[in-house]
């Protein structure tokens, strides 16, 4: 899977075998329905699911501070990108520090992509609060994909 943050134009390529089972299993109720993220109170997740697609935000309190686009098929692909592009090129015109300079959002050429939009809020959060916040992403990535 390539993982892609938009705000700052870095993409790597997150390998499955980088998600153990146990944390699989542990994010399943959350890739399906969402709810409070273990030992992360008071965070929590959103989940829409589409056909071969996703969006989850990851929220503290009532704050969302990323939302994530999930592609697995072409057609998931065409359904996520827009809206996450959409979210993304919002930004320039009310928060221009949080765009990549001298870079346009380009959807990932192969599949499965995870497509991370940084939000404002995620600015109010301490590193210290948030540095998890990419291995969740593509922990609950491989997630909602372990159910496709």
């Amino acid at each position: 899977m390539i993982h892609y943050t938009l705000n700052t134009g870095h993409a790597v390529a997150s390998p499955r075998s980088g998600v153990s089972r146990g944390a699989i299993e542990a994010l399943q109720p959350l890739a399906e329905h969402g709810g409070l993220i273990p030992g992360f109170s008071p965070f929590r997740v959103t989940v829409t699911h589409g056909t071969g697609s996703a969006v989850f935000t990851i929220w503290r309190g009532e704050e969302p501070i990323v939302t994530c686009g999930l592609a697995w098929t072409a057609e998931g692909g065409a359904e996520a990108w827009p809206a996450i592009e959409k979210l993304y090129l919002d930004l320039s015109d009310t928060r221009p520090e949080l765009v990549a300079p001298g870079k346009a959002a380009e959807k990932p050429e192969s599949l499965p992509w995870l497509a991370v939009v940084l939000l404002p809020s995620l600015l109010n959060q301490s590193r210290d609060d948030v540095g998890w916040l990419g291995d969740f992403e593509r922990c609950m990535a491989w997630t909602i994909l372990a159910d496709v």
